[in-house]
This record gives structure tokens, sequence and C-alpha cells, in this order.
């Protein structure tokens, strides 16, 4: 699996396309962070801290949610696109250590990716503005505890998009399917809730939604964060079994 992954690597960062999504990632972080006058989580300071923007950008997934399509893309599809599936597997490579060597590399993107982001932007503001507030172990595990869960959603996220790259295969049919599980099912329950509908079920089967509710798991039910994070698992362990069951027993065209 390791040289599967360097041949990746190698292969992904001698293109543009991963330097572009980088980059586009790292303009919207400069313009949140130059943008932000008051925090969303201290109103009292007249200006942004490194502290209040660690959260803010834990609010502020939308980011992410759009760079997943191409991390999955640059990952898996890219393969199938050009045809260089068929030479990997003719050799000593099982299509078990293929797909998850996949999976870890779109796993390991999106893990990027999201440090660049809370953590690249909180950085930023605090050599513009100071942190605001004393580093002790009790705050580091306060931060420690959403990041770890928020984690957990965009893996299985990214999951799902490798599901649905090794199912879809095609760029076109794949960024359509990826867009529309992680778009749609928040647009929908949305309208259903304005329409006045009890919609409170549906709701923690909906990832993009409790992202951003887990940045308040401390204060949350012990109930209700093993309700959560046991439905995040769920999608992450049946994508992955479903999506190896279905490339171990597919054609490779």
């Amino acid at each position: 699996m390791l040289n599967l992954l360097k041949a990746d690597l190698g292969r992904i960062f001698s293109s543009k396309g991963i330097y572009i999504t980088i980059g586009l990632l790292l303009s919207a972080v400069l313009m949140h962070t130059f943008s932000s006058q008051v925090g969303a989580f201290d109103v009292e300071n007249s200006r942004a801290s490194g502290y209040t923007m660690l959260f803010h950008f834990m609010l502020m997934m939308d980011n992410i949610y759009l760079t997943l399509v191409p991390i999955v893309y640059f990952a898996v599809s890219d393969d199938f696109e050009q045809g260089t599936i068929k030479n990997v597997l003719s050799g000593n490579v099982s299509r078990t250590t293929y797909y998850l060597s996949k999976l870890v590399l779109a796993l390991s993107f999106c893990f990027l990716f999201y440090v660049l982001q809370v953590f690249g932007g909180a950085l930023l503001t605090t050599a513009l503005h100071g942190f605001g507030r004393e580093l002790t172990g009790e705050f580091i595990w306060s931060v420690a505890q959403p990041v770890m869960a928020q984690l957990l959603v965009l893996f299985a996220i990214t999951a799902i998009g490798v599901f649905l790259a090794f199912t879809l295969r095609k760029l076109f049919w794949f960024s359509v399917a990826f867009f529309a599980f992680i778009m749609l099912p928040v647009t929908i329950i949305g309208f259903l809730w304005e329409a006045g509908m009890d919609v409170d079920a549906f709701w923690r089967f909906e990832l993009i939604t409790q992202t951003r509710n887990l940045i308040n798991i401390a204060y949350m039910p012990a109930y209700e964060i093993f309700t959560i994070l046991g439905i995040v698992l769920a999608y992450l362990v049946l994508s992955t079994i479903g999506g190896l069951k279905l490339f171990q027993k597919s054609e490779i065209k």
C-alpha cells in the first residue's frame, strides 16, 4: 500500500489541480480572516482573535465540502479517467489494497485541508491580533473534542465520495452524485422544516448539519453524542464495505 500511496502522491503533486485547489482554499481563509471584525464567540472584543476565528472556521465548513470533490477526484477518479487502473491491477496489487490505498489518500487530504482552514486561519489571526485566550489543558481539550468529531463526519463524507467514485467512475456523474449527496439532504429537510413539518429525526442523519452541531459537543447530552457519532460511523463503515464489495466484483474496462 505504501508504494501505491507514494506513486499517487507523486502523480497528484506533479499536476496543477492540487495547487489550484489549495490556493482557492487558502484564498477563502485569507478573505474570511481579514473580513472578520468581531468574533462570533467573543462579542466583547472589537476585533477577531485567533480564539474566535478558530471556532469561526469550524462553522465555515462550506469550503471543505467544496474541496472534497476534487480531493476524491485526484485520489480515485483520475485513474479511471486515464485508464491507469488496469496497469496497477495487472501487477501484484489486490483490489482490496487498491481501494483502501485510495481511501487513505482521500482521507489524508481531507485532514490536511481541514487543518489548513481551521488552524491555518486561527494562526494567521493570532499573528495579527493575538490569540485572546490562555492555552490551558482544559481549553485544549475543549477544542480537541469538536475537532475530532468534525473530522469523523468529514471522513464519513469522504468515504462516501470514494464509494461513489469507484461506483460511477466517470468524473461528471461522480461530481453530480457527490454534490447531490452533500447538498440535497440539508436543502430538502430545510424546506420541510420551513413548511412546518416535524423533521427532528431526519437531522441526525444529515451530515452537513451535524458537522456544525458537533462544535457544541461538550454541551450535548451523552445519548445525543453517541447517536450522532454512531450514525456517522455507520456511514463510514458501510460505504467502505459496500465500495470494497462492489469493486471486487466489478469489471474494469
